[in-house]
């Protein structure tokens, strides 16, 4: 029974007599129905099962009841429909709450994921439960089960059903966890489990293993060569946890390789076929493994690689070519004198860069391994034969096959003053009239020194027999006279003419140089006696009277007299002849 009312009709008969019945438009699903007690007396009572929680049209107050509106009509029994007469009411039931339902969470599971670097009391996810019933009935509270595994590391908010991290997370140690979670009311409750995803951080470097294939590689090795196997592993996942490897340092010149970089397991390879050990013996490779995470991060290792020699180097002199002296008159096993010590290095190593040291041409000189370059016994240097060598110094390296260089070693012999000066012409001669002036060139001489330097430059002097009457020019060799001739005095001059060299100590040498003095005209005759006296008969025709004597110092013509007489008196026509001859 819902309600019970009565209605009245103050007419009589059938206009009295009332029916009522319930809008069926107020009374959705037939929840209630009507009932006649007496007359003008009826009831209300549920058809169904009342339920406030799924009851149709209804409404809610303040304290959780629901509510329906039912409209009631009454009308009379006139005989006549549209005569009869009708009242409405509206009658309101409420129906109280009472704790009949569990809440009930949306789900019986949940998921959520949340990141291993979450700070403690991070938001995971809000769980929501629903209590069909009112007012305290429908208050849900939120609680993690003791039991639940996972518990120790999420809290529950009991009023919000926040659920939060109690503790730092790792994916490494759990990826997934489940936990168990309740939604009571006080008297019943409801169960759901959450399965929480832990979601990688880039938190962990990449990390190396190394396996060196060789420590050592010649210099010649060809591309492709595997140096070493490398691999690397990252604990995290994902992106977080996949690998590249690359060469980040420690190779100048990118002589070395990765043969797959997107590979967690790569081989370190040659990478060109230019490799020098004398450029660069031994390669520290900087490996980096890098994670694709944002930010990326990488571990490092490295990689020692050797370079081993070949022998790929000639020997090389420093400087490419020498210069030496010495004197030629050294001793056997006599050093030959350098501009500078003979170098020559190999930058190859161990025995390919061990030398020995020769001379092309080893009759004269030798050398020794330290570049020691003397005179071979019993040889005998003679600068004016021989003035200077042409020497190859060879170098050969000790390597297989053994490689050769050469340079020139230019060897001087230095003079001694070994040679006098050699006159060029002799004998020397000349003739010269007497009567010239002084100062008159007479002739050169000239003499020639095969030493060299000061010991060759040659001086002249008259060492004899010149009376005062010449002189030599020290440095040409013109002789000169210095003062009046006299054929008549002196009518040849044998010189002796010194040529000397610079020298020291100073070699010389001689020569004789023949001047003949040439008569001039310059002495008048003279008789034996100034005055002749003779007596002669006056009838003596043709006989000699007497003989004159003349003389002339001079020579040739210059000394034929001829005899003739002058007129004491111009015209007196003497009676005497001479002989002109």
């Amino acid at each position: 029974l819902v309600l019970s009312f009565t209605v009245d009709d103050p007419d009589t008969g059938d206009d009295g007599d009332i029916s009522v019945f319930i809008d069926s438009a107020s009374n959705i699903v037939n929840m209630f129905k009507l009932e006649t007690v007496t007359s003008n007396s009826f009831t209300i009572l549920s058809a169904l099962p009342l339920d406030r929680e799924t009851s149709g049209l209804s409404i809610e107050n303040s304290i959780g009841s629901a509510k329906w509106i039912l409209r009631l009509i009454a009308y009379d029994n006139n005989l006549i429909v549209t005569n009869r007469l009708t009242s409405t009411a509206e009658v309101l039931i409420t129906l109280q709450d009472i704790n009949d339902n569990a809440p009930q969470f949306f789900s019986s599971s949940f998921s959520a994921q949340i990141s291993e670097s979450s700070n403690i009391g991070t938001l995971v996810i809000s769980l929501a439960a629903t209590d069909l019933d009112f007012g305290t009935n429908a208050e849900v509270r939120y609680l993690i089960p003791a039991s639940s595994s996972n518990a120790d590391s999420f809290t529950l908010d009991a009023i919000t059903g926040e659920l939060r991290t109690a503790a730092v997370l790792s994916r490494v140690t759990n990826e997934l966890l489940v936990l168990d979670v309740e939604a009571t009311d006080g008297t019943q409750a409801d169960t759901a489990f959450v399965t929480i995803a832990i979601t990688d951080i880039n938190d962990h470097n990449p990390e190396f293993k190394v396996n060196l294939v060789t420590s050592s590689i010649p210099e010649n090795s060809l591309a492709g060569i595997t140096v070493a196997f490398v691999s690397a592993s990252d604990l995290d996942d994902g992106e977080n946890g996949r690998i590249s490897i690359f060469i980040i340092g420690g190779d100048p010149g990118s002589q070395f390789k990765i043969n797959d970089s997107n590979s967690d397991a790569v081989e370190v390879q040659v990478a060109k076929n230019d490799l020098d050990r004398e450029t660069l013996s031994n390669y520290v490779l900087i490996l980096a493994a890098r994670d694709h995470g944002t930010p990326t991060r990488q571990g490092t290792s490295t990689v020692t690689i050797t370079i081993t020699d070949i022998n790929d180097n000639s020997p090389v002199f420093s400087p490419s070519q020498y210069f030496g002296t010495i004197s030629e008159d050294a001793s056997s096993g006599s050093f030959v004198e350098l501009n500078t010590p003979i170098i020559v290095s190999d930058a190859d190593n161990g025995i390919n860069s061990q030398i020995t040291l020769s001379l092309d041409v080893d009759v004269v000189f030798s050398i020794s391994s330290l570049g020691v370059v003397s005179l071979n016994m019993n040889s005998i240097l003679d600068r004016e034969t021989t003035p200077s060598y042409e020497i190859y110094i060879v170098a050969v390296d000790m390597g297989t096959p053994p490689l050769t260089s050469s340079t020139t070693l230019s060897i001087s012999i230095e003079d001694v003053n070994d040679n006098m000066p050699v006159f060029i012409q002799l004998p020397y001669s000349a003739s010269l009239a007497e009567d010239v002036s002084i100062g008159t060139p007479v002739l050169t001489v000239s003499a020639d020194d095969i030493d060299s330097g000061a010991n060759m430059e040659v001086s002249y002097r008259v060492f004899s027999n010149s009376e005062g009457k010449f002189e030599v020019d020290l440095v040409s060799g013109l002789i000169q006279t210095t003062s009046s001739l006299d054929r008549e005095q002196t009518d040849f001059y044998n010189l002796v003419i010194v040529a000397f060299d610079s020298g020291s100590p100073f070699m010389s040498s001689t020569a004789t140089v023949s001047i003949a003095i040439l008569d001039v005209n310059d002495n008048i005759p003279i008789f034996s006696q100034s005055l002749y006296t003779e007596d002669v008969d006056e009838n003596d025709s043709g006989s000699v009277v007497l003989t004159l004597e003349a003389s002339d110092l001079d020579l040739n013509l210059n000394s034929v007299l001829i005899f003739q007489y002058q007129d004491p008196i111009e015209g007196s026509g003497l009676p005497f002849t001479i002989d002109n001859n």
